[in-house]
């Protein structure tokens, strides 16, 4: 349930990906992971209600983490702790 997507041209580009990805992968994947210029960025769809009482909005991204300064190969399915 993790998706290394490549590289993108910059953050905003990523998160139009990221959102696209989970719009049509949602079943299948929580974590979106995509290089950037300034380091590698996860993107998390973990489908909880943003609202206590409301219904998830499946497909829309919770959370994107930045990790200034690393690349693709620093990061691999088992460094995400839930």
């Amino acid at each position: 349930n993790y998706f290394e997507a490549g590289v993108a041209a910059d953050y905003g580009s990523a998160l139009t990906a990221a959102q696209a990805f989970f719009n049509t992968n949602n079943a299948n994947f929580d974590y979106y992971v995509v290089q950037v210029s300034d380091g590698v960025v996860i993107f998390t769809d973990n489908d909880v209600a943003p609202v206590l009482g409301t219904d998830p909005a499946l497909g829309a991204i919770r959370d994107g983490i930045v990790l200034v300064g690393r690349t693709l190969s620093d990061i691999e399915f088992g460094n995400i702790v839930a």
